[in-house]
């Protein structure tokens, strides 16, 4: 059993290890020959996020697998000045598409835990929250 002393002291040794972390990309090279047919995988990308109220940060961890399980690429963003896990949230969903498309994907799985964003990103009007900006990006 962990006290609420230790585990706080755990997470602020985790802040402070992902202060000094920046944007990270795997990419996936892939070289197609004319006469290759593409073809349209099943991909998924996997989110999720972390928000530091106390800093204002925010922490988007993504994995793209392929249909077979296969990890295709990794990627983790750290954002500043984060206003609410609201708003990290809609910023780790803006990251995941901006994976999906750096990876020239058509169609992709979208998989994590921010209902309320994915929803939004649905609809056709515009949105008027403090995330507007964010998912008109989307």
């Amino acid at each position: 059993m962990v006290s609420g002393r230790e585990l706080s002291m755990k997470v602020l040794r985790y802040l402070a290890e992902i202060d000094g972390i920046t944007e990270r990309r795997n990419t996936l090279n892939t070289v197609k020959s004319p006469n290759q047919r593409v073809t349209n995988p099943r991909m998924t990308i996997h989110f999720d996020e972390a928000f530091n109220s106390r800093d204002f940060k925010s922490m988007a961890g993504m994995a793209a697998w392929d249909q077979k399980g296969v990890l295709l690429t990794t990627k983790t963003v750290l954002n500043s000045n984060v206003s609410s896990s609201f708003v990290a949230e809609a910023y780790v969903i803006l990251h995941v598409v901006k994976l999906g498309i750096s990876m020239v994907l058509h169609s992709v799985t979208i998989k994590g835990d921010s209902r309320t964003i994915i929803k939004k990103c649905q609809t056709k009007a515009q949105d008027k929250s403090v995330i507007g900006a964010i998912i008109s990006d989307i």
